[in-house]
């Protein structure tokens, strides 16, 4: 009983989204089915009442027929109409419908995908759902659904319709016909059942597929495969998973051709006992002549829709099946944060506290973070520094709430910020990742995307203030040129360093209570860098900032300095505190500065 309701809930599902995408749209795909299975019979009927009419009105003169034979003849010539409309007609509706279905579904995944926790991307069964929930997107899944059911019903209709003729003609070889389809309907609700579950799990091995083709395509991993000459590596470990996925489907579709055939051959051979026995009773004068020409017109297209029949039933519980997909990724987010009855977020930012924190990673065997526990307060500037894999960025992905701890707790201002709405929460940060994004957009989008409501003086000083002002003069169109040439022929390739000083600009303009900076001057020169330090340190006046960075001259004038080694917070103080401790901070910080030293040497001699 709760698949039967899943299975009605899945459809009515679908069926409000082709609602909303188009209401017109979707009353002409119910008017194309509904034409499509009800003509048949309807046709083959005018045309027995034709011949009748004839075979009668050679007996007792045809003006007691006529009335009726115009109307048949009227009723035959709209079949064959409607029968030509409906191929142009059903073309346009399918086409239009699929991509508003397309985009409707691709919108609902973003909605989704806006709100999972970092951690979904650490699951390789998380993508393959994804996957599946995009599939619906690309395919005309939802559009074959509601052809499925509103083709199921409008079959039964014209069953019904040209079953009540046949019976009437002959009982038995109606019910030899119906019986000789069954086993190709049972067959075939089987073998949807492999094909479904042949698609759930071949998933990642299409995912594999789709992301070997794409190194290919990629600007950024094509300069890798040029230089080591990964192409034939690339290239035969596409062919080698192609072959494999291949050799599984083309065995699936083998098996269905043979069994196909087998029921096939039942199909035609009862087809022709059936002609055989209606023809040997018309020539015995049993069967009337326009009874005969409906049961030749009929029979086979009465055997079909047997199958289609059962077929479309068949098709409408896989579809329903294959729409799950999108149903059960939604699922999975809805299951995170409908029980929540989240708190609203503080007008402002005071403190920020790591109590008792651990965390490790999906599927690690070994804690990242060990009970580290810290205090920052606004408004203050705070470092962490650390060999690599100190978990410094794991951190910050715990703060912006990407990840829960497996224990202790993240507070701002006393509170666990799991009890903050995220969408609401990431609103306090104004954040430079050190993996930032870049868009193919403007320079000015680049930058205002992040708070598109400040205006043009804003956005010049934050340009002055992140030393864009220099990189902006020698673009072709300023501000507005478009920092990729894959969407815009006349777009600039930007270095590595200046694409860093855009995501450090976009954090700036969002202007949120909270500065976070992972690694902002990886790519930054000399010069940039010592601008950079300028900025984060004017931001954090009033503002409370954390900075991650190997380069440790950038923590001599922060407020604090969180020293991570092995996942554990094992100093905590300013730049001078630090150096007289004589601990893992000095350590570093006079391997660095020997560093510097021997460097400016070497370049002295």
């Amino acid at each position: 009983m709760k698949k039967l309701s899943g299975f009605f809930a899945g459809i009515g599902e679908m069926m409000k989204i082709l609602w909303q995408s188009s209401k017109s749209l979707t009353l002409l795909m119910i008017f194309n089915n509904l034409i499509r299975n009800a003509i048949w019979p309807l046709r083959a009927l005018a045309v027995k009442n034709i011949v009748d009419i004839i075979v009668l009105s050679s007996e007792n003169g045809f003006s007691a027929y006529q009335k009726s034979f115009w109307i048949y003849i009227i009723l035959f010539f709209l079949c064959f109409l409607l029968n030509r409309i409906w191929w142009p007609l059903n073309s346009y509706t399918q086409t239009l419908m699929l991509a508003q279905i397309s985009n409707k579904t691709k919108q609902r995944i973003t909605a989704v995908m806006e709100k999972v926790h970092l951690s979904f991307f650490d699951y390789a069964e998380n993508y393959d759902t994804y996957k599946r929930a995009l599939d619906q997107t690309n395919d005309r899944q939802p559009i074959n659904t509601v052809n499925n059911v509103i083709g199921f019903i409008s079959l039964v209709i014209s069953f019904v319709t040209a079953f009540s003729v046949m019976i009437s003609i002959s009982i038995p070889v109606t019910i030899l016909l119906m019986i000789s389809s069954i086993p190709a309907v049972i067959w075939e609700g089987r073998f949807n059942k492999k094909v479904y579950a042949f698609d759930k799990e071949a998933t990642r091995e299409k995912r594999l597929l789709e992301y070997l083709f794409s190194l290919f395509v990629d600007k950024a991993s094509s300069k890798e495969i040029r230089t080591f000459k990964t192409d034939c590596y690339l290239s035969e470990k596409h062919e080698s998973t192609l072959k494999e996925y291949n050799r599984k489907y083309f065995r699936l579709i083998n098996s269905k051709i043979r069994v196909d055939s087998f029921f096939w051959l039942i199909l035609q051979c009862t087809l022709m006992i059936g002609y055989f026995l209606i023809i040997s009773n018309t020539g015995a004068g049993k069967i009337a002549i326009g009874s005969l020409s409906f049961f030749l017109a009929v029979a086979g297209d009465l055997q079909l829709a047997i199958k289609n029949f059962g077929s479309s039933f068949n098709n409408v519980i896989q579809s329903g099946k294959y729409f799950d997909n999108l149903l059960q990724f939604e699922k999975q987010v809805a299951d995170d944060t409908d029980s929540v009855d989240y708190l609203n977020i503080p007008d402002t930012v005071e403190t920020i506290e790591f109590r008792n924190v651990s965390f490790s990673y999906p599927n690690a065997e070994n804690e990242t973070l060990k009970d580290v526990s810290f205090t920052l307060r606004c408004p203050q500037s705070a470092v962490l520094v650390g060999e690599n894999g100190a978990g410094k960025t794991t951190i910050m992905k715990l703060l912006l709430g990407f990840y829960k701890p497996t224990s202790g707790a993240v507070l701002i201002n006393g509170v666990n910020i799991q009890k903050y709405r995220p969408e609401d929460y990431f609103r306090l940060f104004s954040v430079c990742f050190q993996d930032y994004m870049k868009y193919g957009f403007s320079l000015k989008e680049n930058v205002v995307m992040s708070n598109v409501k400040i205006d043009e003086q804003k956005f010049n000083e934050i340009v002055n203030e992140t030393g864009l002002k220099d990189i902006i003069e020698d673009l072709p169109d300023k501000e507005l040129t478009c920092l990729s040439r894959e969407y815009d022929e006349n777009g600039v390739e930007l270095s590595g360093g200046q694409y860093n000083r855009i995501a450090i600009a976009r954090a700036t303009a969002k202007n949120a209570p909270i500065i976070l900076f992972d690694e902002p001057n990886a790519a930054l020169d000399a010069k940039a860098e010592r601008n950079l330090f300028r900025l984060y340190a004017q931001l954090t006046k009033d503002k409370l900032g954390i900075m991650i960075t190997h380069r440790l001259s950038t923590a001599v004038n922060s407020d604090l300095i969180l020293v991570l080694k092995d996942g554990k917070l094992i100093e905590c103080g300013n730049h001078s505190e630090l150096l007289i401790n004589n601990g893992e901070y000095a350590a570093l910080f006079n391997m660095q500065a020997k560093h510097y030293m021997s460097n400016e040497g070497a370049d002295l001699k």
